[in-house]
């Protein structure tokens, strides 16, 4: 449980952090964000004192829900990744589809961008980097048709991918 959670980390002064949907008096219901920190130091009777904030995040869900259901009704895998260029590439949203098309489920996807790209053919791999990388520092639309392996099957996909680059604060992009 959220409450069997949260003393867990208090016992090992760790910090938490949590979604949970609450139901008001007026019994709706409601999403809520909890992120608790530890302070450095026990307090003077050896307990530990947390900052913490709770945030509803309803709206938040809700929308990301929208979202979900018209990608997952389109017959095209919808992204959104950042590349900067350097360091680990990484995507912030892939529609489920992107397993029918790789074989690797969205949430893998998102938890490690190499689960994907290690899948792109060898003979297509160097031509994808390049085009990526210059469409980046051009900052264009990006198109390129190339293969994929596909995971489970070890079949041949061919895959036409088509983004456009938004600039991020820290000088990468948001394809």
């Amino acid at each position: 449980s959220i409450r069997q959670a949260a003393l867990r980390a208090a016992a090992y002064r760790k910090a938490w952090r949590d979604e949970y949907r609450i139901r008001l008096p007026n019994a709706t219901l409601r999403w809520i964000r909890c992120e608790l920190s530890p302070a450095q130091d026990a307090a003077v009777a050896g307990t530990t004192t947390y900052t913490g904030t709770w945030q509803d995040v309803t709206l938040l869900k809700e929308a990301s829900a929208r979202l979900r259901e018209v990608t997952d009704n389109i017959p095209v895998a919808v992204f959104q990744y950042h590349y900067s260029g350097m360091g680990s590439p990484v995507f912030l949203f892939v529609s489920r589809v992107i397993e029918v098309i790789s074989g690797i489920p969205a949430e893998q996807v998102v938890a490690r961008a190499d689960a994907l790209f290690d899948l792109i053919h060898r003979e297509d791999r160097e031509r994808f980097d390049a085009s990526l990388a210059e469409a980046s520092a051009m900052r264009e639309r990006w198109a390129i048709d190339f293969r994929l392996t596909h995971h489970r099957s070890a079949q041949i996909v061919w895959v036409h991918a088509e983004a456009q680059g938004t600039p991020l604060p820290d000088g990468g992009l948001s394809w």
